[in-house]
């Protein structure tokens, strides 16, 4: 199974770097590249399984938890900050 970006993550999660490069935001071109590489990987190891972040423990897991961490949280920043300046 592969999951489709865009159900995973919509279209306003993305910014241009620097270099024009099409990427999550609070991530580099390689770490969203890599993100995708392991959302399909873990989708295709963990096929038809329910889990939660606690099941999981290798470290291609905890790779992609600490890049969803950090985009989420750097999402997070800039929408508090699109608030709050007016």
């Amino acid at each position: 199974m592969r999951y489709d970006e865009a159900v995973l993550i919509g279209d306003k999660n993305y910014v241009l770097d620097d270099d024009g490069n099409r990427v999550l935001i609070g991530l580099t071109v390689e770490e969203t590249r890599e993100f995708f590489e392991l959302t399909d990987l873990l989708a295709w190891i963990n096929e038809g399984k329910t889990l939660t972040s606690i099941d999981w423990a290798a470290p291609e897991e905890m790779r992609w938890l600490e890049l969803i961490q950090k985009h989420f949280a750097a999402l997070d920043e800039l929408l508090r900050n699109r608030t709050t300046k007016h």
